[in-house]
């Protein structure tokens, strides 16, 4: 099972126990997903779908699912990043569209 995803909003926040929609082991970051964390930290957008386009086994395999690539590039995910740029590990949040509701959380650090 995988963990949970806790955030009080502050300073406590990662990926804890079973029952949750954490990926259970941390992703090193590979070149395409080095690309997608800095288009978020300098919030554009638009090249996160095309990162994924041109990417899609690539990012599949890193993060261990087809459906979160699919996602993103038919625009029913959002992404957005949890941890400051000088953590050792960061979470990659996976977002509903439609409802708002976090549908999977990759924690990521550099190699």
């Amino acid at each position: 099972m995988r963990p949970i995803w806790i955030d009080d909003g502050d300073q406590y926040y990662g990926c804890f126990g079973i029952g949750g929609n954490c990926l259970p082991e941390v992703v090193i970051i590979c070149n395409p997903l080095q690309q997608v964390i800095h288009a978020i930290d300098n919030n554009v957008p638009g090249n996160i779908i095309t990162i994924f386009e041109n990417n899609q086994q690539e990012m599949a395999d890193a993060l261990a699912s087809d459906d979160a690539v699919a996602g993103v590039i038919n625009g029913e995910l959002s992404l957005s990043i949890r941890g400051k740029t000088d953590a050792q590990t960061r979470y990659i949040l996976f977002t509903d569209n439609s409802d708002g509701e976090i549908v999977e959380i990759v924690p990521v650090k550099s190699n």
